[in-house]
């Protein structure tokens, strides 16, 4: 069996196949931050700041009059504190991806990313 499994794999078609992953895997990583992705803070139905989260070199907080601090990251965008007696706003945790939203009730605040989704549409109907 070893001897059937040498003839077919050769010491050559690993380092192609190990090459071939490194490049697979460079793309991925430089790709996965190039989403052109726009976060918006809205509250009280009303956006207070749009933020293109690809152009973000520092992290840094932005605190509303409502006692919501929303925390802004290269790539992300989260709520940081708020004086809601559940904090269901800041356990949702960090939004990186188009489409995501996570909203603060008792503040009337919302945080939503906008833009294009790299992965393209989930389905295609004909």
């Amino acid at each position: 069996m070893k001897d059937k499994l040498q003839k077919i794999v050769r010491p050559a078609d690993l380092i192609v196949v190990a090459a071939v992953l490194a490049v697979a895997a460079v793309l991925w990583a430089v790709l996965a931050h190039l989403t052109g992705t726009t976060a918006q803070i809205v509250c009280d139905g009303e956006v207070i700041a749009t933020i293109d989260l690809s152009a973000v070199k520092e992290a840094y907080d932005v605190t509303l009059d409502n006692g919501v601090t929303v925390r802004v990251e290269p790539g992300a965008i989260c709520f940081a504190a708020s004086d809601c007696a559940n904090l269901l706003c800041i356990h949702a945790g960090k939004l990186t991806r188009a489409g995501q939203s996570a909203a603060c009730l008792p503040n009337k605040t919302l945080i939503r990313i906008t833009g294009r989704d790299r992965r393209g549409p989930d389905a295609l109907t004909g």
